[in-house]
């Protein structure tokens, strides 16, 4: 990872800024679920501002389209990197479509069960958004073993986040049975 070239971008944010979270509810002992359920609003509407400035910066676009492409409609002609125009998936407003969403869903809700099931929910939702949408970017990224990174970092999110959901899961039935018996 070279940070002094950009590292991984919104990634590397949230992986710091997650790291800080933890360290600051340490220090002052809060709970750390309750901790994350309260800035998942924020994260979830962090993500959905990364789309449209991704949108407005041009630095995620979709791959170009031709009127025989199935995605044809969800193309729009748009700029590469490099300033030239072609009929492309519109990505970043796919992506802001997707997020817009999860926000929406996540205020609208609230709490979802346990104290951290709403954040983890967040992560596994905006996981399967990132993940569903790197077969139609174009733009460059770093590779690691011909894989996408963008795309090895959303599969990453999306099992943290369903992985701890299915563990937080297990671990309130695991408590039922220890409280009958």
């Amino acid at each position: 990872m070279r940070l002094w070239a950009g590292g991984l971008a919104w990634q590397g944010g949230l992986l710091s800024g997650l790291l800080l979270v933890v360290l600051y509810g340490a220090c002052l002992r809060l709970p750390l679920g309750a901790l994350l359920d309260a800035l998942t609003p924020g994260l979830a509407w962090f993500v959905l501002c990364l789309w449209l400035g991704s949108g407005a910066a041009n630095d995620v676009y979709g791959r170009e389209t031709f009127p025989t492409d199935s995605l044809w409609s969800l193309s729009a002609d748009l700029p590469d990197l490099y300033g030239l125009r072609a009929p492309r998936v519109n990505v970043p407003l796919l992506g802001a479509a997707w997020s817009g969403l999860v926000f929406v869903l996540l205020l609208l809700r609230g709490r979802w069960g346990a104290p951290g099931a709403s954040f983890l929910l967040c992560l596994a939702l905006t996981g399967l958004g990132g993940l569903a949408l790197v077969p139609l970017q174009a733009n460059p990224v770093p590779y690691w073993f011909h894989v996408r990174l963008d795309g090895l970092f959303n599969l990453i999110l999306l099992l943290c986040g369903a992985g701890g959901l299915v563990a937080m899961r297990l671990g309130i039935r695991d408590q039922r049975l220890e409280t009958l018996s």
